[in-house]
C-alpha cells in the first residue's frame, strides 16, 4: 500500500466509531424497539462484544508466541496478561455461558451479584469501581498517544507502539470514556442535590453504554491486529538487514 493509501485507510479507521455511534443513535430514534432488543442481555450487541474480545484474545496470543520466539520476554509476559484479560472479558460478556448452557449461579453469586449471574464485574465489591475502570481504559486509549512523542527519547519507539494505541485507533476508546464519564458526572450532581441515586429515563437509558462497549471491543481487536502486523513487519526488516 502506498503512503497515501495507508494515510486514507487510517483516516477511515479513525472515523468508523463515529459512524457506528451515528448508526446506533439513528436506530434508536427511528426504530426504538429494535434498538432496545439489540442492547439487551443475550442479544446482538452483547454477543458481538464477546466474539470480538475472543478473537482479539486469540490474535494477542499469537503475538505472545512471536515475542517469546524473538526473545522479547518482557513484552511476551505483558501480552499474556492482555490475552488473558481479553478472554476474561469475552467470557464475562456472556456470563460464562450461564444462560447458553442453563447453568445455575452458586449462592455466593446469588447473594452478592447485582444480576444474580456468573459474572465478576457485577459483584458488589467490583461494581463500585467498574465505571472508573472503563473511564481509565477509555482515557488510556483515547489520549495516551498524544504523549508518545515525549516518550521516544526514553523508550524505544517500537516498544511504545506495542502498548499505546495509535491515533487512528484512539477514536474507538472515546465513546466508552465519554459515556461513563457522563454517568459519573450525573451521579456527582445527584449527590450534591441530596439524592441517593439518579435515574436515566426517556431517551437515555442505562444500557446505552452497550454500543460504546462494542466500539471499545473493536478498538482492542484493531490494537491486537496492529501489534501482529508490526511484529511481522519487524521480522521482515530484520531478515533483510545484514547481520
Amino acid at each position: 500500500m502506498t503512503p497515501r493509501g495507508a494515510g486514507i485507510a487510517r483516516v477511515v479507521l479513525f472515523c468508523i466509531p463515529f459512524v457506528l455511534a451515528a448508526f446506533f443513535v439513528t436506530v434508536k430514534c427511528l426504530v426504538p424497539r429494535s434498538y432496545e432488543r439489540m442492547i439487551q442481555e443475550d442479544h446482538l450487541v452483547e454477543y458481538a462484544q464477546s466474539a470480538i474480545y475472543f478473537l482479539a484474545s486469540m490474535i494477542t496470543a499469537c503475538s505472545v508466541k512471536r515475542f517469546f520466539g524473538s526473545g522479547r520476554r518482557g513484552a511476551a509476559v505483558l501480552y499474556v496478561l492482555l490475552a488473558v484479560g481479553l478472554m476474561f472479558v469475552a467470557c464475562e460478556e456472556i456470563s460464562w455461558g450461564q444462560r447458553l448452557f442453563n447453568l445455575g449461579a452458586p449462592e455466593l453469586f446469588r447473594r452478592n451479584n447485582y444480576q444474580q449471574e456468573l459474572t465478576i464485574h457485577n459483584m458488589a465489591p467490583v461494581q463500585g469501581y467498574l465505571h472508573w475502570i472503563y473511564i481509565a481504559v477509555g482515557f488510556y486509549g483515547s489520549f495516551l498517544w498524544l504523549v508518545v512523542p515525549h516518550l521516544r527519547s526514553q523508550i524505544p519507539t517500537s516498544t511504545v507502539r506495542l502498548f499505546v494505541p495509535d491515533w487512528y485507533i484512539s477514536s474507538y476508546f472515546i465513546p466508552v470514556f465519554a459515556v461513563y464519564s457522563c454517568y459519573e458526572a450525573l451521579f456527582r450532581v445527584a449527590v450534591r442535590c441530596g439524592l441517593d441515586s439518579f435515574r436515566l429515563g426517556g431517551f437515555f437509558v442505562w444500557r446505552d453504554q452497550e454500543p460504546a462497549e462494542l466500539i471499545l471491543a473493536l478498538g482492542f481487536l484493531l490494537f491486537a491486529l496492529n501489534a501482529g502486523v508490526r511484529q511481522t513487519t519487524d521480522q521482515l526488516i530484520e531478515s533483510v538487514l545484514p547481520s
